[in-house]
């Protein structure tokens, strides 16, 4: 497992389109090699979620991406963010 390096956050844009046409997919078989699709399920574009306490971001002035060593991880609102992620640093 990689360390981490760096923790940062900053303001995401909710019309970014990363939140457009996202989905789930929903996997199963008895091994990481017979896996196979199960069922794929849409997710509208105004639902983004908090990773924390899965309140729904997209009318948030909140709305916030946390990056692992540069990376986008996932997506938090300040008080979860603050709770998990106290180290991160704004970008």
């Amino acid at each position: 497992m990689r360390d981490i390096e760096r923790v940062t956050y900053r303001v995401l844009d909710r019309d970014d389109p990363m939140f457009k046409g996202r989905g789930v997919r929903l996997y199963s078989g008895s091994s990481f090699d017979s896996l196979t699709l199960t069922q794929a399920i849409g997710v509208p574009d105004d639902v983004i979620l908090c990773n924390g306490c899965n309140k729904n971001l997209y009318d948030s002035e909140e709305l916030l991406g946390l990056y692992v060593n540069g990376h986008l991880h996932d997506t938090y609102c300040l008080q979860c963010l603050t709770r998990w992620w106290p180290d991160a640093v704004a970008e």
